[in-house]
């Protein structure tokens, strides 16, 4: 993490203690000045590497989405989508969390209605309902150049007003997506493995961001220079691996780092395959989290009893 962005302020109050109206506040007042306008190519953007004008399904976390796309060689989500409608026999259930005013979704619906294709399930959670009035009319202009008429209500995904480190989904999604929502959150390892847990079998979950927030998430006892430490969301990755999960990180989305492509001070996203009939379990409590000056969220972690893993991937109970 650069000097700019180390933390600043005194620790706050543990995630668990914050009721919905604390995190409402709190993130109302962290998204005031932050883009929430993303659309479907911003999110394509994020979700896939970049290369000039265009993005691919290059790298490992390109690979594990290319294996449930309907084979067309361009990386888009939408493409993703329509694979995993094809596999299953029923429209694909998309999932974002954190999505700001949800255009990524109504842009889907926009694509879908002039290609004459069929539209996926999609639920928007956020904890915050946004106000259309809040956008300048330049962003809008910009926006329905490429997505006409997106603010029609008939283009509107479903949406749930919750935290999104606890909402309950009311159908397990194909595909769960977090876009640039990672540095805002009190508990990532928790809301991570929520979210794994609400996966269709063999889903999706895809959390990226254009910061590098591997590093982001500490273990509290943890001292030294970043580079000579260890990370729980390493450990989260590791224990995914020994349970046979697909889980795949990369670094930048324009200059991808190939020599070491899983340092985790570089690591901007991290896509994980859900392993028909597991759940992943967290055991650990934050101790603390900072807030730095740009509303970024760095948590510590109590590091487990000796010989209790950080992590667990355990069968479901079905």
């Amino acid at each position: 993490m650069s000097s700019e962005l180390l933390p600043e302020a005194a620790p706050s109050i543990p995630y668990g203690l914050l009721s919905f109206d604390e995190v409402a506040t709190e993130q109302k007042e962290a998204q005031s000045d932050k883009c929430g306008w993303r659309t479907l190519a911003d999110y394509n953007e994020y979700i896939f590497y970049e290369q000039d004008t265009y993005v691919s399904w290059e790298g490992p976390t390109g690979a594990i989405l290319k294996d449930k796309s309907n084979g067309d060689e361009d990386a888009s989500l939408i493409n993703v989508l329509e694979g995993i409608a094809e596999e299953k026999g029923r429209p694909a259930h998309w999932a974002d969390m954190g999505g700001g005013h949800g255009f990524a979704m109504r842009g889907l619906s926009l694509v879908c209605r002039s290609k004459d294709k069929a539209k996926p399930a999609m639920t928007h959670v956020d904890a915050l309902v946004r106000d259309p009035n809040e956008i300048s009319s330049v962003v809008m202009d910009i926006t329905e150049c490429n997505y006409p008429d997106i603010l029609n209500p008939k283009y509107a995904p479903d949406f749930i007003q919750a935290d999104i480190h606890t909402v309950v989904l009311e159908e397990p999604a194909d595909v769960i997506t977090a876009v640039e929502v990672v540095q805002y959150l009190n508990n990532p390892l928790a809301a991570i493995a929520s979210w794994y847990n609400q996966l269709a079998e063999d889903g999706a979950l895809v959390v990226t961001s254009d910061h590098a927030w591997g590093t982001w998430n500490r273990y509290s006892e943890s001292t030294g220079p970043l580079s000579q430490q260890r990370f729980p969301i390493e450990d989260f990755i590791v224990a995914l691996r020994r349970a046979g999960a697909r889980c795949a990180v990369s670094s930048a989305n324009r200059s991808p780092d190939r020599e070491n492509p899983e340092n985790m001070e570089k690591i901007r996203r991290l896509v994980i395959e859900k392993m028909p009939d597991t759940e992943v379990v967290i055991n650990s409590e934050l101790d603390y989290v900072y807030t730095n000056q740009h509303d970024y969220k760095i948590p510590y972690y109590k590091t487990p009893e000796q010989g209790v893993p950080l992590v667990e991937v355990s069968a479901t109970n079905t």
